[in-house]
């Protein structure tokens, strides 16, 4: 999940954005679609009434990372390392505890 400031776009690296994306996504041209009209249609709102957030989910190597890093790459200076965009990956950030995890299981095995 990406968060992004929209008055910190890279508004040239759109069109380096378009073209990557084609270059180098494959078998994900629906999700592409879907993603880069939503950011298109955001990046021109000149008044958005929330922050762009993009929530990607799929199976692993599924490209949510890489297409990502492309978006940051190209509408923000310092691509990933800009302080304006945020990346938050399940396992990583929201994993419960396995004990915790083990214990809801069980609890809803009970009758």
């Amino acid at each position: 999940m990406l968060i992004w400031n929209i008055y910190l776009f890279n508004f040239p690296g759109w069109n380096n954005l378009q073209v990557e994306t084609k270059e180098e996504v494959f078998g994900q041209h629906i999700a592409l679609e879907g993603t880069l009209r939503a950011l298109y249609a955001h990046i021109t709102d000149p008044n958005p009434k929330k922050a762009l957030v993009l929530c990607f989910h799929g199976w692993l190597g599924s490209g949510k990372t890489f297409l990502s890093h492309l978006i940051a790459k190209h509408l923000f200076e310092g691509g990933m390392k800009s302080p304006h965009v945020k990346s938050f990956i399940g396992p990583r950030h929201f994993l419960l505890d396995p004990t915790k995890l083990y214990e809801n299981q069980v609890s809803c095995l009970k009758l």
